[in-house]
């Protein structure tokens, strides 16, 4: 009788994980339920000028918003007029990172959440994007 419930013991400890390993398989990145989905460009600003989507495109000759696209499996996609590129994305606490490749070097660009909004700062512009 003792063996038996060892043998049973030794099954359901197994069991539970196993259920706990393929549950962090396959699922959701951690941090996908808020930063997954589409983001537009909404403003760009370079210290007190601030442009509007609207103006961006007149200005820059493009006919859309820059768009990122976070996937859930970690993938991010930067759609600038039809031109697009790949990346990943990952969270760190309150920031979430995106790494990508350009001009072949390595490049991570931190993004921050504020109020339903994602803020990227690069090269002296700080562009707000919008989850549509």
């Amino acid at each position: 009788m003792k063996h038996n419930r060892k043998q049973k013991a030794a099954i359901l400890s197994a069991a539970a994980f196993l259920s706990l390993l393929l549950a962090g398989c396959g699922g959701p990145k951690e941090g996908s339920e808020t930063v997954a989905g589409r983001w537009e460009m909404t403003e760009i600003s370079a210290g007190a000028r601030q442009v509007a989507a609207d103006e961006y495109k007149k200005a820059a000759g493009v006919s859309q918003v820059p768009i990122l696209t976070f996937e859930e499996t970690g993938e991010v996609t930067l759609d600038v007029d039809g031109d697009t590129g790949t990346g990943t994305w990952e969270q760190d606490g309150l920031y979430y990172y995106i790494k990508y490749t350009r001009d072949g070097e390595e490049n991570t660009q931190a993004i921050k959440m504020e109020d339903g909004t994602m803020v990227i700062e690069q090269d002296g512009y700080t562009l707000t994007y919008e989850k549509h």
